[in-house]
């Protein structure tokens, strides 16, 4: 393990080593280029020694959002006896520093780590941090998606708000509408709504609010027309 400085272009950034489902999250990769820029010291980021980012790509998208593309960022680089070993170490760092792993983050390192048969439950939690208990319902919260071009049915991590949708199988409109919803349960996301609505805590000038709440509002007529009509079908028939 050597500390040194690398450039943030020649860095290989591989999906297959990044334990977070959601991606980059860019309002976190702002404040950390904020604190860059104020001379806070950042902690390094963690390279393997064949130049794959094994931890920080937030700060990587920071540094490169300052400085740009031959951003100098300060590293550990490290030697990984294989890939799995590579993979364990990015979700054991990613757990315990940084932004924190969510659930649904979680549930996606576990199938990236599955994939390279690290399977046992005790040893997830572990890694994860958490309880064996807790690691085993989110490693079973997946849902599976059929793609329309016929190719192979894809396992993806199911967020808390929609658990119900885990061991379905969803479409991929299902799949990429989830990836945009919060965490946080639905019931407490609607009580949130209606109670802004019902104190005059929506601003009234916000053109784009105001578009979206009447879309919202098709959508909930919509939504309660079809159980409305599929509780009709349920209901016994009177002889």
């Amino acid at each position: 393990m050597t500390e040194s400085k690398v450039r943030a272009s020649s860095l290989i950034v591989d999906p297959r080593f990044y334990p977070r489902a959601g991606g980059i999250d860019r309002v976190h990769c702002y404040h950390l280029q904020l604190a860059i820029r104020a001379g806070e010291e950042i902690p390094p980021i963690i390279v393997s020694d064949t130049g794959i980012l094994v931890d920080g790509a937030h700060r990587k998208a920071a540094y490169e959002a300052e400085f740009g593309p031959d951003a100098e960022i300060p590293a550990i680089v490290k030697h990984y006896p294989d890939e799995a070993a590579m993979i364990e170490d990015a979700v054991r760092i990613n757990v315990r520093h940084g932004k924190p792993l969510c659930p649904q983050d979680l549930t996606h390192a576990a199938q990236l780590l599955r994939s390279y048969r690290v399977q046992d439950i005790p040893h997830l939690a572990r890694l994860f941090g958490r309880t064996v208990e807790y690691t085993q319902r989110i490693v079973v919260r997946e849902a599976r998606t059929q793609p329309e071009n016929g190719g192979e049915p894809q396992v993806i991590p199911v967020k808390y708000a929609v658990r119900h949708l885990a061991g379905e199988e969803i479409s991929e409109q299902q799949a990429d509408a989830q990836r945009m919803v919060i965490g946080s349960p639905l019931t407490f996301q609607a009580k949130q709504l209606r109670s802004a609505l019902d104190n005059g805590l929506v601003p009234t000038t916000n053109k784009e609010l105001i578009r979206e709440l009447r879309l919202l509002y098709r959508s909930l007529g919509n939504f309660l027309s079809q159980i409305k009509t599929t509780r009709k079908r349920k209901e016994p028939v009177e002889s």
